[in-house]
């Protein structure tokens, strides 16, 4: 099973749920689109049973992921970087990342379905450094 989760600031409360059969990541993505802090949208997570987790951060365009293995190692997705930082709501609290991390949210959505279908968010677009 894979829990996905975000964080509503409007109720200081995560918000989870399963995924399911016809569950789709644009769903989970349009939803933390449609909610902000003073710290940016929130970030989305996906959880699977082995410990493994996938996070995303996002502006509505471009994405950073932050992906913890099986073993508790943390990589960040890489990208090619304009220069200029990416605020959001980690949980409630205020995380920034540099523009070398973030990738075009398209790209990081194909990610995050990889990391359902297979544990690991790796695709051809989407790679990642280790923390």
């Amino acid at each position: 099973m894979i829990r996905a989760s975000f964080y509503e600031a409007a109720e200081d409360a995560a918000m989870e749920g399963w995924i399911g059969p016809g569950w789709k990541m644009e769903d989970l993505v349009r939803e933390v689109l449609s909610r902000s802090s003073g710290c940016g949208h929130p970030a989305a997570e996906l959880s699977r049973e082995d410990g493994s987790s996938v996070t995303l951060g996002t502006d509505g365009e471009r994405a950073v992921l932050v992906w913890i293995d099986s073993l508790g190692d943390s990589h960040h997705s890489m990208g090619d970087g304009d220069g200029t930082h990416l605020v959001y709501d980690y949980f409630g609290s205020w995380s920034e990342v540099p523009s070398d991390w973030l990738v075009p949210l398209a790209h990081a959505i194909e990610a995050m379905e990889e990391f359902v279908q297979s544990g690991m968010p790796v695709t051809e677009r989407v790679i990642f450094q280790p923390d």
